[in-house]
């Protein structure tokens, strides 16, 4: 069972490093400081609070920029307001589940200190309503998709797009790129209002 003090979670609430070093990187076998995560975690409060409407990110693999972006800054967004809805694109349906699973773990160990609960009604394993402790709904959701997946009908407060691509030589040809940005442009932007960020 985990106890946070009402200290620790002010701290954690007001700082996304600090949200993502003792919620989410806890788990890792090696959680130690990472100047590189603090300072994309000093862009993503910029994000968060309007400075700019997007943000690129371009790190090495095995960085823990999926686990900065795609598991804490959906969960400390809903934390601090469950109205917001969030679209994850990750390169396959199979990963979007992945994370999926890994972000309800966290949405049930961590909502009842935030008063956000995943709603009984509405979730999947890609999909994620959310409400209070009498279970009265909230209006932000999660849904996460497969890069050239469906994600019509679906507005969003925010779009993660995560490693659109799975790195396979056959994704890389000139024509297989082309299909990835006009997917991105036709279905993706389609979906961006002017909050969108």
């Amino acid at each position: 069972l985990v106890i946070m003090e009402d200290k620790r979670i002010e701290q954690v609430v007001n700082d996304l490093y600090s949200f993502y070093r003792g919620l989410v990187a806890k788990k890792f076998t090696e959680n130690v400081p990472a100047p590189h995560i603090q300072s994309l975690s000093k862009e993503l409060m910029k994000l968060y609070r309007g400075d700019y409407h997007r943000l690129c990110v371009a790190m090495p693999p095995r960085h823990a920029k999926s686990s900065m972006i795609s598991l804490a800054f959906p969960l400390w967004l809903i934390f601090h307001n469950p109205n917001l809805n969030i679209l994850i694109i990750n390169n396959s349906s199979e990963l979007s589940m992945k994370f999926g699973l890994e972000l309800r773990e966290m949405f049930y160990e961590y909502g009842k200190y935030f008063n956000v609960y995943l709603s009984k009604l509405k979730q999947s394993q890609t999909f994620f309503k959310f409400c209070d402790s009498e279970e009265k709904l909230y209006n932000g959701s999660v849904r996460l998709v497969g890069a050239s997946g469906s994600i019509t009908g679906h507005d969003a407060d925010y779009i993660i797009v995560d490693d659109p691509y799975k790195g396979l030589a056959e994704e890389l040809t000139p024509t297989a790129l082309q299909k990835k940005v006009d997917w991105f442009n036709i279905i993706v932007e389609q979906r961006i209002e002017p909050h969108t960020r």
